[in-house]
């Protein structure tokens, strides 16, 4: 085996020798579980915004010709996919606490916005075909699918940034990731919504409690206690490192997000806080 193969910013690069080349791949934008024989022949999961997740097989085994590539195996054929009206995603970046941030921006016509928290916390947002996006934008939403600081994919500096601030700096970037299409005239800014689940639900309560720019909002499953989550999950050391549980303003944080959730099902919480809920919000 005298072949290297590397995933380079969406593109699929291999080196022979002291000779680096891109292997063209029309369409696929995301290479994962790259595996090569004893052969030179390559397997990936592959996706991109117009294909769905499927297994490639790249034979580099001959050295004067181009690589072959075929599917292997599909989740999703092609041909189906013509009949569907799909939104390739655009990548905007905004500003947020003076630091860029990027999201893939899916946008239908004169569009309502969802805004997408992934979960994790520190997974990350793509632009591969994923079809529950697409069940929103086929109905004319728009979706903001962001990649908050902490999420995954942009370095290590990145990612690092949630530490000791979950629902803190991912809650602002949130936010200014509405404004930002707000003020670039892409949205209807009396349409904007969030969805998140798991950490992207306590990502939503804490978006809540501290903006009105939202007019809907889901909770899947979400956290409403990190304080509490501590206590039984070592979740939180993995993510936020020594010192989390000492943090003031995750406590007031955690503290506001579950006041709320109590207050929007109607229970009574057993802290108090002064947390309001909007009209929209209630019952």
């Amino acid at each position: 085996m005298n072949v290297k193969v590397m995933n380079v910013n969406g593109r699929l690069m291999y080196r022979r020798d002291c000779s680096v080349r891109e292997i063209p791949t029309p369409g696929y934008t995301e290479f994962s579980h790259l595996s090569i024989t004893q052969g030179d022949i390559v397997y990936t999961i592959s996706a991109g915004p117009k294909k769905a997740s499927c297994v490639l097989r790249i034979d580099l085994s001959k050295e004067d010709q181009d690589p072959s590539i075929s599917v292997v195996r599909t989740a999703r054929d092609d041909n189906d996919l013509e009949e569907l009206d799909i939104s390739e995603p655009e990548l905007i970046e905004f500003q947020s606490d003076g630091v860029a941030v990027f999201a893939w921006f899916y946008k239908p016509k004169l569009p309502p916005v969802l805004l997408l928290g992934h979960g994790g916390p520190t997974s990350e947002a793509v632009n591969t075909l994923d079809l529950k996006k697409q069940f929103f934008t086929s109905r004319g939403f728009a979706v903001l699918d962001v990649n908050y600081r902490g999420s995954t994919g942009f370095g290590t500096a990145f990612r690092n940034m949630l530490k000791r601030q979950w629902g803190i700096v991912d809650r602002d970037d949130m936010i200014a990731a509405a404004r930002s299409v707000i003020a670039r005239r892409l949205v209807d800014e009396d349409k904007v919504c969030i969805l998140g689940s798991s950490a992207g639900g306590y990502l939503v309560l804490s978006v809540l409690i501290h903006s009105d720019i939202f007019k809907a909002a889901v909770s899947i499953y979400g956290v409403a206690d990190l304080v509490g989550l501590a206590k039984v999950h070592r979740v939180i050391d993995s993510y936020e490192g020594h010192g989390f549980r000492g943090s003031d303003a995750i406590r007031r944080s955690t503290e506001a997000s579950y006041v709320f959730l109590c207050k929007a099902l109607g229970i009574t919480p057993s802290v108090s806080s002064d947390v309001s809920i909007l009209p929209c919000f209630r019952n």
